[in-house]
């Protein structure tokens, strides 16, 4: 998967553009926006509020998740206790498993919705590359 940083802006040309933290910060918000179009796509509105819910830290929407879910027999989560070195039941690994545990149940494609938005976003900086050099007074 591609990273925006600045090798990504030095690997494709663009490692003279001025602002450079400004532009990456543009590029991971628009990532950020369009990752989460691309995941909610086709979902009933109640599914997407639930992510919502999840993602702002909703502990009743988080509880609710965990308990339906059976989370205390899943393996994921003991694994993610082990890996992430938190404790069983800390709101900390509960907020993160649920995070997780909901995109395998909702969106098992989510691994190729990332990537093939952070393509797209890739080949949309390529494509106006000779553009966003311009109008940094840069030459290509």
């Amino acid at each position: 998967m591609v990273e925006f940083d600045e090798q990504f802006l030095e690997e494709n040309g663009l490692g003279a553009l001025p602002h450079k933290a400004e532009f990456l910060a543009h590029l991971s918000e628009e990532h950020e926006t369009r990752v989460g179009e691309a995941i909610a796509e086709g979902l009933p509105q109640e599914v997407v509020d639930e992510f919502d819910g999840i993602v702002e830290g909703n502990v009743e929407i988080i509880n609710a998740f965990l308990a339906k879910n059976n989370y205390q027999a899943d393996p994921l989560y003991a694994e993610m206790s082990t890996k992430m070195n938190l404790a069983l039941e800390s709101p900390e690994l509960n907020d993160e498993y649920a995070s997780v545990k909901w995109l395998f149940v909702n969106r098992p494609d989510y691994a190729e919705v990332i990537n093939k938005v952070t393509e797209t976003i890739k080949q949309e900086v390529l494509a106006t590359k000779d553009q966003l050099l311009a109008n940094a007074n840069v030459a290509p």
